[in-house]
């Protein structure tokens, strides 16, 4: 059977530095969710996954990230290490699912998405 871990590990990655966060939001408005943030293509998302109230990334470790679909099915759309964290400025404290801005957050900072070809092809 083929299973996430087993793709991790085939790409020599530990499944034990991956953290898998599965994005669906009921504060959004039509056509913000995270699945339209990630349609969009735009870095919404990304800003939306490294915006958060309190520290849930591990420094160093993968976040593996996935959105609900409309359908309410899990699709998974990146891999991404964790760089950092610090306190978000203002100005990127707006939530991009609403129009709300966060008093302060915890700002992660990732590499950019991993490119693992076997994962792509895999999934």
């Amino acid at each position: 059977m083929l299973t996430f871990n087993t793709i991790l590990k085939q790409e020599n990655i530990d499944p034990a530095t991956v953290q898998l966060v599965r994005h669906q939001d009921a504060r959004a408005i039509p056509g913000r969710t995270p699945y339209d943030l990630w349609r969009a293509g735009d870095g919404r998302l990304e800003l939306y996954q490294r915006i958060q109230k309190k520290e849930k990334f591990e420094v160093g470790n993968f976040l593996a990230s996935f959105v609900a679909t409309p359908s309410g099915d899990t699709l998974f759309v990146g891999l991404f290490r964790v760089n950092g964290m610090g306190i978000a400025p203002r100005r990127r404290r707006l939530i991009p699912l609403s129009k709300k801005t966060e008093r302060e957050c915890i700002c992660t900072t990732f590499n950019e998405k991993i490119d693992y070809p076997n994962m792509s092809a895999t999934l």
